[in-house]
């Protein structure tokens, strides 16, 4: 990595979080990220850098990892962005074009930040982690084509990763809301759940018509289906957690 990409990298990251702290960053349902009251910028760790690109040298090495002798140095799972090319020639364009093609850095997909900042477990949302400090990213080229033939497509791959530290953990906030969200009102504990199909405005919808029928029988004023009221109930307390089985 060269000092302008690295600059590269860290000036769309910050511009990114800049965003979201401005209220301007658009979600895939069209609706805005709830803004931020702080979000410092990020700085390069070169120490990290140094760390990540052992592990994809030792990734390359590796390929394609017979024996179960994948590298585990870093885990997959904390990558805040990455980035993959075939037969790459100008590495400025290669990150451009990453950039680019994510330009939010997965902020696009989880559409929940319209409702709560809280972090649920689905996307790595670093980047817009307020308490976050630091970015490292690498880069490696593997000469797949000696390794697997010309069965493969290319005489060589291009992969980028980057990792933000410090890391947000589940149930956490990744940043307070500003104050200029006036109508912002934090979700309830018993509605913050690991990712699934539903996201927290969904459970808070079912738990407030659950816990609205359940009033009205406690009332003796719910009306079923074939135009009878309900018993009234002794003991009807409203629920305070929603669980919801799926299957497959």
């Amino acid at each position: 990595m060269t000092p302008l990409l690295r600059q590269k990298i860290l000036d769309a990251m910050n511009n990114a979080r800049q965003t979201v702290k401005n209220g301007q960053m658009l979600l895939s349902e069209g609706e805005y990220a709830l803004p931020a009251a702080e979000m410092p910028d990020l700085v390069w760790n070169c120490e990290k850098e140094e760390e990540i690109h052992e592990f994809l040298q030792d990734y390359c090495e590796a390929y394609p990892f017979m024996n179960g002798n994948f590298p585990t140095q870093i885990n997959m799972l904390d990558l805040s962005w990455n980035h993959f090319g075939l037969d790459v020639s100008d590495y400025d364009t290669f990150i451009q074009d990453g950039i680019s093609i994510n330009p939010t850095f997965n902020m696009f997909q989880p559409y929940f930040m319209a409702r709560s900042p809280i972090f649920t477990g689905s996307f790595r949302l670093d980047v817009y982690y307020s308490k976050a400090e630091t970015l490292a990213c690498a880069m490696y080229d593997c000469d797949v084509g000696n390794k697997v033939g010309n069965g493969y497509p290319a005489n060589f791959t291009t992969q980028i990763m980057c990792i933000v530290d410090p890391k947000v953990q589940f149930g956490e906030e990744l940043y307070q809301v500003a104050s200029s969200a006036t109508d912002y009102i934090p979700p309830t504990e018993d509605v913050i759940c690991r990712d699934s199909f539903l996201m927290i405005e969904h459970r808070e919808m079912f738990m407030k018509k659950i816990n609205e029928i359940r009033s009205k029988i406690a009332e003796g004023s719910y009306v079923l289906e074939n135009g009878n009221t309900a018993l009234k109930a002794l003991n009807m307390s409203n629920l305070v957690r929603l669980i919801i089985l799926t299957t497959k």
